[in-house]
């Protein structure tokens, strides 16, 4: 693993730390149950930020897959024909164990 693929993982664990701290927030803005125009403020509020939350959370799995896509590209060009087919097989590895197949 290079020292880029290092940072690019470093970036993603801090990314899923802050996303977690932020559905826990998220989860005690949840549990706001009065009805005083401050409760519905958060709640109004709370509801908007989770949609905001949503669509990152959507942009960042695009950014992730992006990363491998390209670590993986990286990795064919470095290991020749050899590398395609550990990538390919990689892939497939990759797409049954989604499906569970």
């Amino acid at each position: 693993m290079t020292h880029i693929d290092q940072l690019v993982d470093q970036h993603i664990r801090e990314y899923e730390s802050r996303v977690k701290h932020f559905d826990e927030l998220l989860e005690r803005a949840a549990s706001v149950t009065g009805t005083r125009p401050e409760d519905v403020e958060v709640k109004m509020k709370a509801e908007e930020l989770q949609r905001y939350r949503d669509e990152m959370v959507l942009e960042a799995e695009k950014d992730r897959q992006k990363a491998n896509q390209n670590r993986e590209r990286r990795d064919i060009k470095t290991h020749g024909p050899m590398g395609v087919w550990d990538a390919v097989a990689q892939e497939l590895e990759h797409l049954l164990e989604r499906n569970r197949l």
